[in-house]
C-alpha cells in the first residue's frame, strides 16, 4: 500500500470537543505505517490543549491574529490562504480534511486548481452555523468542491443526502478513547458530596441559563446539591457569560452554582457526579455526552438536534427531556434526588473506536 499524505486543518486544538477528536483521531491515525499525517491550525501553537505525537506529526500553525478593521481583516484572511496554500503545494497531500466551517471555507479556496480528496467534517447543527453573512455564502459554496462530507448522526447524514444528492456522505460517530495526553495540566479535584455537573463552552447554544432557571426553581427543595459548570477560558461569549453572572448573584446562588475553567482531570468529574446535565439548545454531536457516557454517569439530557437521542439509544442510565422544556427538566433533577434510584452499571467498549479508525481510513 502506498503512503498516504494527509492534512487537517481546524482553527486550534484548545481545549474543544471538535479539538479533542481532531487530535484522538490524527494521533491514531498516524500509528499506521502508511499515513504520513500533518495538522495545519489558523491559530497559534502557544494555545494548545491537547497534545499531539510530534515524532509521527508533522505540525505547521499560522499564528492567525484577530484584526477589527475591515481591510485589515481582508488582508489577513488573504495572507492566510496564501500561507496555507503554499504548505499543500509543498507537502503535496493525498487527501485535505477541514474541521468546523471557516477552516473548510480557507481549504476549499487554498486548493482551488490542485488536485487531492477534500473531506468535510460537520461538526456542529448545521441550521446555526456562527459567522458572517458572507462567510455563509461561502461556506454553502464551498460544498460543491467536496469529494466527501463526514458527519457523525444518522439524523445529520439524511439532512444531507437530501441537500447534496451526488455527494459521498458518511456517518462516522466520535472516538471515545479518554487516553489524551494534555499539555496543560490544571488538576482541581471533585466535591466529595452530590452534585450536579455541566461541560461546555460558555455560549447560547450550550443553554445554561436554561439549567440555571431550572436549578432555581428546585434549588431550595435540594439544599444540599451544587451545580458545577466546567468550562474552556479561551471561547467565553463574555456578554452571555455576564448574564449568568448577574443570574446567580439575584437570586443568591453564589454559594451554589460554580465555574471552573480548563479543568484537565474532567473524568473524575464525570465519575464522582451524581447528575451530569446537557441542557443546549441545539448540538451536532456532544461530545459531553459520549464523555459522560463513557465514564457511567446518569445523563438528564435535553432531546435537541442533533446527537443526544442517537448517542443514548442503548444506555439505560439516562433520561431525555423536551428541548428547551424548563419545567420539565427541574422536575426530572427534583425526581431524580428524591427517588434515588439505582442504575447497573455498564461496561464500555473500546471496540467501537477501532471501527471509527477503520472508517476514516477508507475514505482518506
Amino acid at each position: 500500500m502506498r503512503n498516504k499524505k494527509i492534512i487537517f486543518l481546524i482553527n486550534s486544538i484548545n481545549l474543544g470537543g471538535a479539538e479533542k477528536q481532531i487530535s484522538l483521531l490524527m494521533n491514531e491515525l498516524a500509528n499506521d505505517r502508511n499515513n504520513s499525517i500533518y495538522l495545519i491550525t489558523l491559530d497559534s501553537s502557544k494555545n494548545d490543549f491537547y497534545k499531539l505525537d510530534q515524532k509521527k506529526i508533522k505540525r505547521y500553525s499560522c499564528n492567525q491574529k484577530k484584526k477589527n478593521n475591515f481591510f485589515e481583516k481582508l488582508f489577513n484572511i488573504i495572507g492566510l490562504i496564501l500561507k496555507i496554500r503554499s504548505l499543500i503545494i509543498s507537502i503535496r497531500p493525498n487527501t485535505i480534511v477541514g474541521f468546523l466551517p471557516l477552516p473548510s471555507i480557507i481549504m476549499t479556496i487554498s486548493t482551488l486548481g490542485i488536485r487531492c480528496k477534500k473531506i468535510i467534517s460537520i461538526r456542529n447543527n448545521p441550521n446555526y452555523i456562527n459567522i458572517s453573512f458572507l462567510w455563509k455564502i461561502l461556506y454553502k459554496f464551498s460544498f460543491n468542491f467536496y469529494d466527501t462530507i463526514v458527519v457523525q448522526t444518522s439524523e445529520l447524514k439524511f439532512f444531507y443526502k437530501k441537500k447534496y444528492l451526488n455527494k459521498q456522505i458518511i456517518n462516522i460517530p466520535n472516538i471515545y478513547n479518554n487516553n489524551l495526553l494534555l499539555r496543560k495540566n490544571k488538576i482541581i479535584n471533585p466535591p466529595k458530596k452530590k452534585f450536579i455537573l455541566a461541560v461546555g463552552k460558555i455560549n447560547s447554544q450550550k443553554g445554561f441559563d436554561l439549567l440555571l432557571e431550572a436549578y432555581n426553581k428546585i434549588q431550595k427543595k435540594i439544599p444540599r446539591i451544587k451545580l458545577f459548570i466546567l468550562s474552556n477560558s479561551k471561547n467565553i461569549d463574555q456578554k452571555y457569560y455576564n448574564y449568568l453572572k448577574k443570574f446567580i448573584k439575584k437570586n443568591n446562588l453564589i454559594n451554589k452554582v460554580k465555574f471552573h475553567f480548563d479543568v484537565s482531570n474532567i473524568s473524575d468529574w464525570y465519575r464522582n457526579s451524581s447528575v451530569y446535565v446537557l441542557s443546549s439548545r441545539y448540538e451536532g454531536y456532544p461530545n459531553s455526552i459520549c464523555e459522560a457516557k463513557q465514564n457511567n454517569t446518569f445523563i438528564l439530557s435535553f432531546n435537541c438536534k442533533y446527537g443526544p437521542k442517537e448517542i443514548l439509544k442503548n444506555y439505560p442510565r439516562k433520561k431525555l427531556v423536551q428541548r428547551e422544556n424548563i419545567y420539565k427538566l427541574s422536575e426530572e433533577l427534583e425526581q431524580f434526588f428524591k427517588k434515588k434510584i439505582k442504575y447497573k452499571k455498564i461496561k464500555f467498549c473500546s471496540s467501537s473506536d477501532i471501527k471509527v479508525i477503520k472508517k476514516w481510513n477508507e475514505i482518506l
